[in-house]
């Protein structure tokens, strides 16, 4: 699933993927995977649909990610988690 979802983050990107970068990204995904289990991102983005792929492969490793399109739609209880 990860690899899917790293592929259709890849047909998004601006830069070129390669086969490569894209094992190298899987396999560090596969190392950190107990460490992020349980992590949450704040994923500030005034377009966050264009990065759909990435914020649903960071749920897949079993992280929360909470997305804002704003700084000022952030509020403080989230800072203090």
């Amino acid at each position: 699933m990860a690899g899917q979802l790293l592929e259709q983050a890849a047909e998004h990107s601006d830069s070129p993927v390669t086969p490569t970068m894209r094992r190298g990204a899987l396999s560090r995904l596969e190392h950190a995977a107990d460490t992020l289990k349980g992590g949450r991102v704040l994923w500030i983005d005034d377009h966050p649909e264009h990065n759909g792929s990435l914020i649903s492969l960071f749920r897949s490793m079993g992280m929360v990610v909470d997305t804002a399109r704003s700084t000022a739609e952030v509020t403080q209880p989230w800072a203090g988690g």
